[in-house]
């Protein structure tokens, strides 16, 4: 389901698309799904060192691939402009982050 609406969604390179999941093991796995797929994207979970969400984050804003797999966190104070579509690998686990994505 998750690469068929990718399919639908993603139509030109300047479209960007966060993918939402729940757990780390989760974005890691959205995050294969896509790759075997062959779908250019990156991961950006709370388990990444620092500096390395900070490069996913700039490689993202600057165009270099259309899709992150992220986590709650991404919600958090960063700033992401023209994010076209919005993709739930999972659903929130409550209302609050649900409506944060």
């Amino acid at each position: 389901a998750m690469l068929d609406a990718l399919d639908n969604a993603i139509i030109e390179v300047r479209q960007r698309t966060l993918v939402f999941a729940n757990s780390i093991v989760s974005v890691q796995q959205a995050y294969e799904a896509l790759r075997s797929a062959g779908w250019k994207a990156q991961m950006y979970h709370k388990g990444m060192p620092f500096e390395d969400r900070e490069e996913v984050l700039e490689r993202f804003r600057n165009g270099q691939f259309p899709i992150l797999v992220c986590g709650k966190e991404i919600t958090r104070g960063v700033d992401l402009p023209a994010i076209t579509h919005v993709i739930q690998y999972e659903f929130a686990g409550n209302a609050y982050d649900h409506m944060h994505r």
